[in-house]
């Protein structure tokens, strides 16, 4: 099984994140930065990874998301690329399975950028995507201070805090390659989450497979 795993950085958040991006455009926030690994669950390796600075078309990098992401207007308009080629490359990838943290938002991101950025036909992915922070939410149990009896859907943070018993660098946090590379050791670490996620056959052979950003 061939598993695709990936995280995007944007120029901020939906301003009514219970709006498909299908259905209303102006609503999502642009690309920023796309990244994505390719993780063969045979063997549990990484095969490979990519990460995308993306070239503004008619938008403005607030200094509010420049501020998480690290990402200037400037940067983006000198070493960005072009959204349609970097999306063609994702759409072009030969995987079984898509995963992402948070997967509602990235989808819903990559949708906005094919249909009312880029004016092309897109109605999701073509193959089965999920989602590490719903898989996650039973496993970190982390309590729900606004609801009583249940638990938050944990960070890329926790999770890989629950799963490695340490914290990430702080510093890598909110790049889209670095918690591309993140999730995939954690998929890698965790048997639970792998049996979560449906993905049960990676499993790691020895400690030079673990993906360390």
């Amino acid at each position: 099984m061939r598993v695709l795993v990936f995280d995007t950085e944007t120029t901020g958040l939906p301003k009514d994140y219970n709006v498909p991006a299908f259905s209303l455009s102006n609503n999502w926030p642009h690309l920023v930065s796309v990244s994505w690994a390719m993780l063969d669950s045979h063997t549990g390796s990484v095969m490979r990874a990519c990460s995308y600075i993306i070239k503004p078309i008619d938008w403005v990098i607030p200094p509010e998301s420049t501020k998480i992401h690290g990402i200037t207007q400037a940067q983006a308009e000198e070493y960005g690329c072009s959204l349609k080629q970097v999306l063609t490359k994702f759409l072009t990838e030969d995987y079984d399975v898509i995963i992402a943290h948070n997967a509602y938002f990235d989808k819903n991101v990559f949708a906005n950028a094919m249909i009312w950025d880029l004016k092309l036909p897109f109605s999701g992915f073509n193959k089965p995507c999920r989602c590490s922070m719903l898989a996650g939410k039973l496993m970190c149990k982390i309590p729900n201070i606004y609801k009583l009896g249940d638990f938050k859907f944990p960070k890329l943070s926790e999770l890989y805090l629950h799963v490695m018993n340490e914290p990430p660098k702080d510093h890598q946090l909110h790049s889209s390659l670095y918690d591309t590379l993140f999730l995939c050791e954690i998929i890698q670490r965790s048997k639970e989450l792998r049996i979560r996620l449906g993905i049960t056959d990676v499993e790691r052979n020895n400690e030079s497979q673990v993906y360390k950003p």
